[in-house]
């Protein structure tokens, strides 16, 4: 049997929540599933990765009509395409960390500074 959604699912209850409830409910089970079916600690679901990976899918989807036969294996890169992006970003992230280490030796210091450092 196929549940009949109720009109009071999509109000939120005395918490002001924005998101219907239905859908924080399919969230739910998603997340769910995804730490049972891929052996993933809880822990993931709330990390700054995935919160970031949620966020752009999110996001990549709101540039899609609800009517739109896009799959989300469309937007989602292969595990290969991914291996080779990360060392672009340690790269790049590398470099950053030059600069500012560059820069931070290079300074000038203030008088005071300087006779505090000393």
């Amino acid at each position: 049997l196929v549940k009949q959604t109720q009109v009071t699912e999509y109000y939120s209850s005395k918490k002001s929540h924005i998101v219907p409830k239905i859908i924080r409910e399919k969230v739910k089970t998603a997340c769910t599933e995804f730490t049972a079916l891929d052996s993933r600690a809880f822990e993931t679901v709330a990390g700054d990765g995935f919160i970031k990976m949620a966020q752009s899918i999110f996001d990549a989807g709101r540039h899609f009509s609800p009517t739109s036969s896009i799959s989300v294996k469309e937007i989602i890169p292969a595990p290969v395409t991914i291996s080779r992006h990360i060392d672009q970003i340690y790269e790049n992230k590398k470099n950053e960390l030059i600069i500012i280490s560059f820069i931070s030796k290079n300074c000038l210091l203030s008088p005071m500074e300087y006779s505090l450092a000393s």
